[in-house]
């Protein structure tokens, strides 16, 4: 039996396309983010909680009506 063994690059180009396919714009960086999580290079909880603090610090200043 034939064993592929896929690269970070082309599991995040994977993700990004199904990302896609639910009409949701995925840019290069985010691509390559993607991939660095992949590899390890970037932990992604510490990810989502930065992610996390950006949002709400943007939208905090935001008028609810």
């Amino acid at each position: 039996m034939t064993r592929h063994i896929f690269t970070s690059k082309y599991l995040a180009s994977q993700v990004a396309g199904s990302c896609r396919i639910e009409g949701i714009r995925v840019s290069a960086r985010e691509e390559r983010t993607i991939s660095d999580v992949i590899d390890g290079k970037v932990d992604a909880k510490a990810l989502r909680r930065k992610l996390v603090a950006q949002f709400r610090a943007s939208n905090a200043f935001q008028v609810v009506s």
